[in-house]
């Protein structure tokens, strides 16, 4: 049995997802029945196998991993046909995700804790309390 487009899309989703649910939705099956229909089709034998080839052919995924994206980048960089601003910016983006700049951020000013807080909002008698009271269980 040949899978629909639904059913193909269903299985791309899947992959990526690992929720029958969603990946039903997603793929333009009805929300108030995606539950069953997940199930189901997650039971079919075309479906599984379908499954199986896209996920040991790992070349066809939907989104580009970090070492495709690198590689693109450095094909652009290598193009001597590519202009000279997009092989300068293809090169940044190689040296920012190989870590190459580091960016240092000062931050000043005060810092208020809560316990800073609580302390200035007590009265001296209730200060001198807690006091007696530390000096006590010592």
């Amino acid at each position: 049995m040949k899978l629909t487009k639904k059913q193909k899309l269903f299985c791309e989703y899947y992959k990526s997802t690992h929720n029958a649910t969603d990946s039903a939705i997603k793929s333009g099956y009805s929300k108030k029945t995606a539950y069953a229909i997940g199930c189901n089709l997650l039971k079919k034998i075309e479906i599984q196998e379908y499954l199986n080839s896209i996920t040991e052919n790992s070349d066809n995924t939907r989104i580009m991993n970090m070492e495709q994206i690198q590689e693109f980048w450095a094909s652009v960089v290598n193009d001597k046909k590519a202009k000279l601003t997009d092989r300068l910016k293809a090169s940044e983006y190689i040296a920012k995700s190989s870590g190459a700049f580091i960016t240092k951020t000062e931050i000043s000013g005060k810092v208020k804790t809560e316990s800073e807080n609580k302390v200035s909002l007590l009265s001296t008698e209730d200060l001198k309390t807690l006091v007696d009271g530390i000096k006590d269980s010592e």
